[in-house]
């Protein structure tokens, strides 16, 4: 992360845009679970890379995870406990958002 930019991720912006990556390290793929660093290399989080969108990186919370796929299976699972929590779906709703991005 450029200087100066890191405060906001820290402060609970999960959008890592493209203008506040200063550069990418080894060899990195669309879809890539990556660790974000400010310029002095302390962690700021781990996320999804890619490269053809204006948000670089989708933080996630907590540490980065030796299976990223089972990090996000586990925020889908959350989510559906919530709705199911909230009595989703019922006869009274025609749709509801089952995962609602930063939401989750």
């Amino acid at each position: 992360i450029k200087r100066g930019k890191a405060r906001l991720f820290r402060d609970g912006n999960p959008l890592v845009y493209g203008g506040a990556v200063e550069r990418t390290s080894g060899d990195v793929s669309r879809g890539d679970a990556v660790e974000v660093v400010d310029g002095a290399g302390n962690n700021i989080g781990w996320g999804f890379y890619n490269p053809d969108s204006m948000y670089r990186v989708r933080l996630l919370p907590g540490p980065m995870q030796d299976d990223p796929m089972q990090a996000v299976r586990s925020l889908i699972e959350t989510a559906c406990e919530r709705r199911s929590a909230l009595n989703l779906p019922s006869e009274a709703t025609s749709a509801f958002r089952l995962i609602n991005s930063e939401g989750d």
